[in-house]
């Protein structure tokens, strides 16, 4: 990493951070472990700065997306390699890990069924209307009764 120099307001010179080629290669090749968050840290700057820098530099930007992608293509090809059989040795739970946790894949989930809707006729809402209401009452007077016997009690 360098210190760029930057033109400010009135004359004066600023510097800024940079990216060799040393650091774009370092990105290119284990930034693919590495979140942008955890590069900041290794580069120690600021993630602010770290995304700053890869604004700037777009050649740092696309070697970052790209370690990322081929890491990512590298555990499909595993993948495909243990599902033909041309890859017998390794630990397949760690593979489905690493899956689902760098790759964002997930097992398929089930199919949910949406339940057929049913139509009601205007008589048939009328009447489940109506039985609603009779149940409301009927338990308004039961609460009503319940009520009446506590506080006899209570006497």
């Amino acid at each position: 990493m360098y210190k760029e120099p930057v033109v400010c307001g009135k004359g004066s010179v600023g510097e800024r951070n940079a990216f060799d080629e040393a650091d774009i290669e370092f990105i290119k090749g284990d930034g693919a472990y590495l979140t942008q968050e955890e590069l900041a840290d290794y580069f120690e700057i600021s993630v602010r700065t770290f995304y700053n820098i890869m604004h700037r530099q777009p050649d740092a930007f696309a070697a970052y997306q790209k370690a990322k992608t081929l890491k990512k293509l590298s555990y499909h090809k595993l993948a495909d390699d243990k599902i033909f059989g041309l890859v017998t040795e390794g630990d397949t739970s760690l593979l489905i890990f690493q899956l689902k946790t760098r790759c964002k894949m997930a097992e398929a989930a089930p199919e949910t069924k949406l339940e057929e809707q049913v139509i009601e006729t205007p008589e048939e809402k009328a009447a489940r209307m109506e039985d609603i209401k009779l149940f409301t009452e009927w338990k308004n007077e039961r609460a009503k009764k319940l009520n009446r016997g506590k506080v006899n009690e209570k006497k």
